[in-house]
């Protein structure tokens, strides 16, 4: 499903292996049915961040010089979060939350530059505009009050781009003020990359037949990070009925067996990450999690990278 335009794209995967900066739910709308945040500022400051940022097999320095070529942006210093939040399934209604320096008044002035960029004015916002290979978003910059911060809204569609401006001058109401929110918000200590998704998956993605655990799953959150150099990824479905989370869980364990099995005759790092995850049940929730060591990690992924 394609979420962001073209250009936004590039920059969140661009920006992802990147410095702590918790999730502000007083900057997302109060109706978010979808929430992703990217916490870049505390992600380089993990161990295997930095290991697989030493080592040139993994090509992520490359990339980060690259990319200030291109945009003007050190990533590892100037990015402090990227939050992603949507009202509905349609793409183009979601936004984009970029917290960064006063290093992206230069970046817009590189887009000033280009052919597609213009100016527009909706509702009594001056919007940037910039069209790429067929495709425009529109921003609006925030300054920060006391500090050379900045925060970059960005979106597809001028109404939820207005939206979302709303709600970070405090004219619209926010997740924060939201008692009954549609999403979870309980990303973890540590915590580098959380997605809630308060839609039905089956409603939310285009899954084969044969995938009816789809159907079966009301809800989902994902939460990865680091903590003292331990790697962890947590994954919470929840159903709305028991009978439906035991299905779930079977489908999940089956996975998990036929993946080791595979496994079997591959390297042994995969096997090894195949053991390490756990799957538990709760009344309508299942959870799978995985915990491995940053440098028992980096050295298996050094390994499949070489196999």
């Amino acid at each position: 499903m394609k979420i962001l335009p073209a250009a936004l794209t590039a920059l969140l995967v661009a920006a992802a292996p990147l410095r702590a900066d918790v999730l502000d739910t007083s900057l997302v709308a109060a109706e978010a049915r979808l929430l992703i945040h990217a916490d870049v500022e505390r992600l380089v400051d993990t161990t295997l961040f930095k290991l697989m940022a030493a080592d040139p097999e993994f090509e992520i320095d490359e990339g980060l010089i690259e990319f200030q070529r291109e945009i003007g942006l050190d990533l590892t210093r100037d990015v402090r979060s990227i939050t992603i939040y949507g009202t509905s399934l349609e793409d183009e209604s979601f936004v984009g939350l970029i917290k960064t320096s006063s290093k992206l008044d230069t970046s817009i002035q590189r887009l000033q530059q280009e052919d597609g960029y213009r100016s527009v004015d909706v509702d009594g916002y001056t919007l940037h505009s910039l069209n790429e290979g067929g495709e425009t978003w529109y921003g609006y910059v925030f300054h920060e009050k006391d500090g050379d911060g900045r925060l970059f809204v960005i979106s597809e569609r001028t109404d939820a781009l207005v939206k979302g401006i709303r709600v970070v001058d405090g004219s619209r109401r926010n997740l924060a003020e939201e008692p009954e929110p549609a999403v979870q918000l309980s990303p973890s200590y540590g915590s580098v990359f959380y997605l809630s998704v308060g839609i039905s998956v089956a409603n939310m993605m285009d899954f084969e037949p044969a995938s009816e655990v789809s159907k079966l799953v009301k809800s989902f959150t994902l939460d990865l990070g680091e903590e003292r150099e331990t790697v962890y990824a947590g994954l919470t479905l929840e159903s709305t009925e028991h009978e439906d989370s035991i299905k779930v869980q079977q489908v999940i364990q089956g996975g998990i067996a036929l993946l080791s099995l595979i496994s079997s005759g591959e390297a042994n790092a995969f096997q090894d990450f195949a053991n390490a995850l756990q799957v538990e049940r709760t009344g309508t929730l299942v959870t799978v999690s995985f915990r491995y060591g940053a440098r028992a990690l980096y050295e298996g992924l050094r390994e499949l990278a070489d196999h």
